[in-house]
């Protein structure tokens, strides 16, 4: 299977997917801690609902770390990836600060919800590698 064939079965339902995958847990999860904001929480920067894990920093995790391995696994330029990554997960980083800086979470709020990201981020990864490796059996050429 050559890196184009790779990005056609690949990439077409990865970022959604997982972004969708991701709210689902973080919704799920919500819902089994249901622990409330920090006092003082400002309403209009949160819009409500519960704190544990932060949704902001799970899903940019997400995100950044199916970037981050689309990039690894498909990008033919490996000059700078290592970069391009770094500023992926920096991106990530500064998202949670900013929800410690605005006071609508405590700090393991957003570490639960960059964790509860990179476990998903490897569901999502094992399952693309799977599939990759079927259509790689299944693939008569």
């Amino acid at each position: 299977m050559t890196a184009s064939s790779a990005v056609t079965h690949t990439t077409p339902g990865a970022i959604p997917a997982s972004q969708a995958g991701s709210a689902l847990l973080n919704v799920a999860l919500k819902e089994v801690f249901a622990r409330a904001r920090p006092d003082g929480a400002d309403p209009a920067l949160h819009g409500g609902g519960w704190s544990f894990p932060s949704g902001h920093a799970m899903n940019t995790f997400v995100f950044c770390g199916m970037v981050a391995y689309l990039l690894v696994r498909l990008s033919p330029w490996r000059a700078g990836l290592a970069f391009r990554v770094a500023l992926l997960f920096a991106w990530a980083l500064a998202m949670g600060f900013s929800r410690l800086y605005l006071g609508v979470h405590y700090a393991s709020d957003v570490v639960a919800g960059f964790l509860a990201g990179a476990a998903w981020v490897a569901v999502c990864v094992s399952g693309a590698e799977v599939a990759l490796r079927r259509r790689r059996t299944d693939d008569p050429a």
